[in-house]
């Protein structure tokens, strides 16, 4: 039978490697439009990006509030993004970013509202 705790365990690890799978996927990308530097650094970013997955695990840190460990993750996805973004743009000078993307961002942060300040043994505690 599955518990909360082991529903916010899959929902941990899962929301974040479907984050970040794009990382992989541009380094595949940029490897092919002939940027081996920016295929490297993808990867890079990726494979930090599992590693603070697994540090800032809340099961790891039961009494620190999940959204700042959330925070920290995001922190460096759009870290990530960002630097991507701008390799991105100096290979390929004729695309443009819309101001309206960074509205698109907003639904990242909805979690930090509803994680409020619940702990992982909170939420073992079933609350």
């Amino acid at each position: 039978m599955a518990t909360p705790e082991s529903g916010a365990r899959w929902g941990w690890i899962g929301g974040f490697v479907g984050a970040t799978l794009w990382m992989p996927i541009f380094a595949v990308a940029l490897h092919a439009h002939g940027d081996p530097l920016g295929a490297w650094l993808c990867m890079g970013f990726y494979l930090l990006s599992l590693l603070g997955m697994v540090m800032l695990a809340p099961w790891r840190h039961p009494a620190t509030p999940m959204r700042w460990l959330y925070l920290g993750m995001l922190g460096l996805l759009l870290l990530a993004g960002g630097v991507l973004m701008a390799r991105m743009l100096a290979l390929w000078p004729e695309e443009e970013l819309s101001p309206w993307l960074l509205l698109s961002l907003a639904p990242l942060f909805l979690p930090v509202l509803t994680l409020g300040n619940r702990t992982w043994s909170r939420l073992r505690e079933g609350g």
